[in-house]
């Protein structure tokens, strides 16, 4: 039972995930006043990814999709990972560390961006490590992002 509880509640917290981007980002393009057609070109993110947020057909969006709203729209990063409702909670670069660390054990095809990652300012470190992750339990739970 216990089992059952959990799916049905992280189904609901993903529900309320995506939501919550597609609430910012179709707000976000009303104040502009445009389509999703006028959006898309305006923000270079795809048609089809950027229906798939507003929609919710999308469990983890493209950290580079994130990246081109979040340079258009003139917001941080972090805040749309944030709207992904994911908390790695790293406090001190020793975490970071660790992180990367553990990121590698997992998963060696990311040694070579660990240079990059560690180069990243603190709120985009986490904002990268988040994605990492949410692409990694998408991954696990063979769900397509």
């Amino acid at each position: 039972m216990r089992d059952i509880l959990s799916i049905v509640k992280q189904s609901m917290c993903r529900a309320q995930t995506v939501n919550r981007l597609a609430m910012w980002l179709q707000d976000a393009i009303d104040k502009e006043g445009w389509s999703r057609r006028e959006a898309a070109r305006e923000t270079t993110v795809s048609y089809s990814a950027l229906t798939a947020i507003l929609n919710g057909t999308t469990k983890v969006p493209e950290l580079e999709n994130l990246d081109k709203l979040a340079r258009r729209f003139k917001v941080p990063l972090i805040r749309l990972i944030e709207y992904c409702d994911y908390d790695l909670g790293f406090t001190t670069p020793a975490d970071r560390e660790q992180y990367l660390a553990q990121l590698i054990a997992r998963q060696p095809e990311y040694e070579e961006a660990v240079e990059g990652l560690l180069a990243l300012s603190p709120s985009d470190f986490e904002a990268a490590a988040r994605h990492i992750e949410l692409l990694r339990r998408s991954d696990q739970a063979g769900e397509k992002p």
